[in-house]
């Protein structure tokens, strides 16, 4: 393997390079696990994964990380396995949902995540400001998916179907939301698909117009 591939392959696996490509935090989520080619990577592997996650997504404050840090271990590594299986069930609802016109919820999406917020603790504070702000008692590792549960809500009654989008990359299973003012987006990121595809399709033209002038001749 050279050189190069080492480095594109090591960028690849760090959160930052594709947090935010979903232009959706719902679909950011979706992409806390991403295959490229032949290789894929999985961003919440374990609690403290998850919480980090959270952190990098803008679901929990730093101080809130730190505090859900020191809950114990084990209770926070269920939590992200429990993560990984609700990312993937979600996974085929937005798929299911972004073939509808009208993007109907399903009653099991409805069900599950109602269930997830209603384990949400809520209080309003006063600032130094003179502002009310909405705060969250963490008393549970149990709360670690009700913020997952709300962005995901606001995608499936907010969210318009047409721009919702799987990346065009060979291999890709990136989701993103496509704000662009023409709405033809068509990768997760020009520097992780879009200029390979272009390469590939390249490479292609040039072997049919070779076979094609072999045959001629």
């Amino acid at each position: 393997m050279s050189t190069r591939r080492l480095v594109v392959t090591e960028i690849r696996m760090k959160l930052s390079n594709v947090m935010g490509l979903g232009d959706n935090t719902a679909l950011d989520f979706l992409n806390s696990t991403v295959t490229q080619g032949a290789s894929t990577f999985e961003f919440i592997e374990s609690g403290h994964a998850l919480v980090g996650w959270l952190h990098a997504a803008g679901l929990v404050s730093h101080d809130e990380s730190r505090a859900l840090l020191q809950m114990p271990i084990s209770e926070l590594d269920a939590q992200a396995a429990q993560a990984r299986e609700l990312r993937e069930w979600l996974r085929s609802e937005v798929a299911r949902w972004a073939e509808l016109e009208k993007g109907e919820v399903s009653i099991d999406a409805s069900v599950r995540l109602n269930e997830l917020m209603a384990v949400d603790d809520f209080f309003r504070q006063l600032d130094s400001r003179g502002d009310l702000v909405l705060q969250r008692r963490w008393s549970s590792p149990r709360q670690l998916l009700a913020p997952i549960a709300h962005v995901f809500a606001e995608l499936l009654s907010m969210g318009e179907t047409a721009y919702v989008r799987r990346c065009e990359g060979t291999g890709c299973t990136m989701w993103f939301y496509d704000h662009t003012k023409s709405h033809r987006r068509r990768w997760c990121s020009m520097a992780l698909c879009g200029n390979r595809e272009k390469a590939r399709n390249h490479r292609l033209r040039q072997a049919t117009a070779t076979s094609s002038e072999r045959t001629a001749g």
